[in-house]
């Protein structure tokens, strides 16, 4: 017996899939401005908590509420696959742009740090 109809299933796993995906942006976001071991640990522990946390309310909505399965299991799995990859291309662009960012900054620290001349006074 199914527990409402095609429409209410293909959307709850898309809300699932967005909702999964946007909280991984928010851990990332807050994780880039860490250490890179740091950083690497909180947005692969998330995923790893996410994927398990998905995976049980997948499991609920199938097993245990009785959405409609072909519904339900193709959105989630097309929602998943598509949104996750672009959370990677995401992370991957915004983890660049960082390094980019820090490294520009240490040149111009460096290049000002070199033109700064020390008064013959002080020796």
């Amino acid at each position: 017996m199914e527990n409402g109809s095609v429409l209410t299933s293909v959307l709850l796993a898309l809300i699932i899939g967005i909702t999964n995906v946007g909280l991984g942006y928010f851990i990332a976001r807050y994780a880039f401005h860490k250490s890179l071991n740091m950083c690497l640990g909180i947005v692969l522990g998330s995923m790893a908590a996410r994927f398990i946390a998905v995976a049980g309310i997948a499991w609920y909505c199938i097993g245990v509420a009785h959405f409609h399965q072909i519904g339900f299991a193709v959105t989630f799995v097309i929602t998943t696959f598509v949104l996750l990859m672009a959370e990677i291309i995401s992370f991957n662009n915004s983890y660049n742009g960082y390094k980019e960012y820090k490294m520009q900054h240490e040149q111009l620290r460096a290049q000002r740090l070199a033109t700064v001349e020390i008064p013959s006074s002080i020796f």
